[in-house]
């Protein structure tokens, strides 16, 4: 089944085989780069209605992950909307989950008041939302929506 709906997408990933993946089943869809999204992407693109992130928050740093916050925050459309979804740790969940979270290859699996903590700066809207066993295991992990991109700070 064809989950993509047809929409201007552009796509980034590090890791060449999905950006083939993508090349391959999605060419009339959208770009697609095997890169990092940087300052330079910020205005090479039209403002972004809905930006995803899946699976990558939990990869990087605090400083790694504020940065790419600020950066989405400049080129997001004023409506639009940036969502996360990555593992997370909480007081309640099962040792199991807990375990399938801390043994993720992310080196940054946080918990929700963190992960919240990330957003806040660039966006005024930070809401999230705890989901469980979502891949048919034990897991816990958080779906995040950032809005309403702030003022970026003057330097």
């Amino acid at each position: 089944m064809d989950y993509m709906p047809r929409v201007d997408y552009v796509g980034f990933d590090t890791e060449p085989r999905y950006i083939e993946y993508a090349r391959e089943h999605y060419r009339d869809r959208g770009r697609f780069f095997c890169e990092h999204f940087a300052q330079a992407h910020v205005t090479k693109f039209k403002p972004f209605d809905a930006i995803m992130l899946l699976g990558i928050v939990h990869h990087i740093s605090d400083a790694e992950a504020e940065d790419l916050f600020g950066l989405l925050a400049k080129c997001l459309a004023p409506n639009g909307r940036v969502v996360t979804l990555d593992p997370c740790v909480t007081p309640t969940q099962s040792r199991v989950a807990r375990w399938v979270a801390q043994a993720d290859r992310g080196g940054f699996v946080r918990n929700e008041g963190a992960y919240r903590r990330l957003g806040a700066d660039p966006f005024a809207e930070v809401e999230g939302r705890l989901v469980n066993n979502i891949c048919r295991i034990p897991s816990t992990e958080l779906i995040m929506r950032l809005g309403r991109p702030r003022e970026p700070k003057p330097v």
